[in-house]
């Protein structure tokens, strides 16, 4: 149990703060992206500090969170092996098979996403998300074998970017590098 609990620490750690740092760099390269989160929280929090129970009403930061993962997973792929001889379209995968999906090829291909690499947050509005196609966001993988600490990371990091954007606003310096999409 001690174990299990010290290896969700140390996974979780890595792979939060890296999607964290990712998507401060989205901010920080649409400021107007940050200027709505900013707007939301003062809405949403009415003066509060952020909680579970408010972290729970920004649609905004959740959407942005979700986005800047599309776009840079924190985890570089998903291997599965099958548990029976099966077809996947017209590809037959004997049992045993070792298949691994590179999430961020599956979320930066353009018929599973438009503008694929163009950092979008409105993909993940509630309104939207039933666009997606089912089975291209992998972020936390995806079915009954997702993520045991998707959940916990959503919310640190909402926490964490609702504590910083409350007192703190990320700006571009000389020596900001913007990647090319």
């Amino acid at each position: 149990m001690i174990d299990n609990c010290i290896l969700f620490l140390i996974a979780g750690f890595d792979t939060t703060t890296s999607g964290l740092t990712n998507l401060i760099y989205y901010l920080v390269t649409n400021p107007l992206v940050q200027q709505n989160i900013i707007t939301e929280l003062d809405i949403e929090l009415n003066g509060e500090e952020p909680d579970f129970d408010n972290l729970n009403k920004l649609v905004y930061i959740d959407a942005c969170i979700h986005e800047s993962q599309r776009l840079v997973p924190s985890v570089a792929r998903i291997e599965r092996r099958s548990v029976c001889d099966c077809k996947v379209g017209n590809i037959f995968v004997p049992k045993g098979t070792y298949i691994t999906i590179p999430i961020q090829a599956v979320h930066r291909d353009p018929d599973n996403f438009e503008n694929p690499n163009d950092f979008n947050p409105e993909r993940f509005f509630p309104q939207n998300k039933n666009k997606i196609k089912s089975g291209t966001y992998l972020a936390f993988a995806d079915g009954p074998r997702n993520c045991i600490g998707m959940k916990f990371a959503l919310s640190e990091t909402k926490f964490c970017l609702a504590k910083l954007l409350k007192r703190y606003k990320f700006e571009k310096c000389s020596e900001t590098e913007v990647c090319p999409q």
